[in-house]
């Protein structure tokens, strides 16, 4: 009694247990999928005692197992039986959200020309950090194809490519493969076929006649696509022909020059021989040929003495003899 100074008897005794603390939990940063709980939350903790854990440092009320968790840092302790609590051990927290794979191809082209080839590339969404590819035209499997490039070759007609990707992202719902397709069209080549050749008449040029269903360019000499002909081509060259399609594709053809030599040419019937006196005028010499030639003379020594006449007049005696000649070639 504060006011008497009086005090009563002594009370019962009553003694006083200090608990040790025990040791923390540990546990690793983790990461999981939208809707994971506190119940898939994962810690290492001292046999005997109850893992909780809190949303902050400080916070005096434990997180129900069936809470929702965030991406955040989340705080773990070990309570034991005698109700006291470890040291807070800070764990990080990532939630990732639901995803769905996707895949997409692409080319290089979007149309093709008959045996072109052509790439196609596939681009993965929710794909992971390594999606492996199955690649296929039609219905076809292409073994040693799993990268995300693909590249076709030799096709003849329409086609169409399919690539299923496997993705190995956390948190997909559903099926982990994705694919698409990509259809193709490919363009007939034009036809080409050279159907004969002609020297010129003077045998410095050739002309090829050509057939095809396309436009036609060519290195050398003069292209006619109407009358299909390719002209002035230098004898002794191969003449490179390019026919184009409408569609843009290119059939080509290497021609060889054909061999220009003179044509057979009949030699002229002789005149005749001819007896004069001494003192008398030479006689004239002439002879026929076919229209366009005209006639070289030799002397027996095998020397022109008279060039692209068809009449000749000797200057002295002997042998003589004439060719017929073509002027043009």
């Amino acid at each position: 009694d504060p006011v008497s100074g009086c005090e009563s008897d002594p009370s019962a005794t009553f003694s006083i247990i200090v608990h040790e603390l025990p040791d923390s939990p540990t546990a690793e940063a983790q990461t999981l999928c939208a809707g994971s709980l506190v119940f898939n939350l994962e810690a290492d903790y001292p046999a005997g005692t109850e893992l909780r854990w809190y949303a902050s440092i400080d916070s005096d009320t434990p997180l129900a197992p069936d809470t929702e968790l965030e991406t955040n840092t989340y705080y773990a302790a070990a309570v034991s039986t005698d109700g006291c609590e470890s040291a807070r051990v800070a764990v990080s927290v990532t939630v990732n959200p639901i995803v769905i794979p996707v895949v997409r191809i692409t080319a290089n082209k979007t149309e093709i020309c008959e045996g072109e080839e052509v790439t196609f590339t596939a681009t993965p969404t929710h794909g992971g950090t390594a999606p492996t590819y199955e690649w296929f035209i039609g219905d076809i499997k292409q073994d040693g194809f799993t990268s995300n490039e693909f590249t076709a070759y030799n096709q003849t007609k329409n086609f169409t490519v399919r690539v299923i990707m496997t993705s190995n992202a956390a948190c997909i719902t559903g099926n982990n493969t994705a694919n698409a397709e990509l259809n193709i069209p490919v363009n007939p080549l034009p036809n080409l076929l050279v159907t004969r050749s002609e020297c010129s008449p003077n045998l410095e040029t050739y002309t090829v006649y050509f057939d095809t269903d396309g436009q036609i360019t060519a290195n050398y000499g003069v292209v006619d696509n109407t009358y299909k002909t390719v002209s002035n081509i230098p004898k002794g060259q191969a003449v490179t022909l390019t026919s184009t399609s409408l569609d843009g594709c290119q059939t080509t053809l290497v021609y060889e020059s054909p061999v220009c030599t003179c044509p057979f040419i009949a030699a002229p019937v002789s005149p005749g021989d001819q007896n004069i006196c001494r003192g008398d005028a030479f006689p004239e010499f002439s002879v026929s040929l076919a229209e366009g030639l005209s006639a070289n003379w030799y002397n027996e020594q095998d020397e022109l003495v008279g060039e692209n006449i068809v009449i000749f007049i000797p200057n002295e005696a002997g042998m003589y003899y004439v060719k017929a000649y073509d002027p043009v070639s």
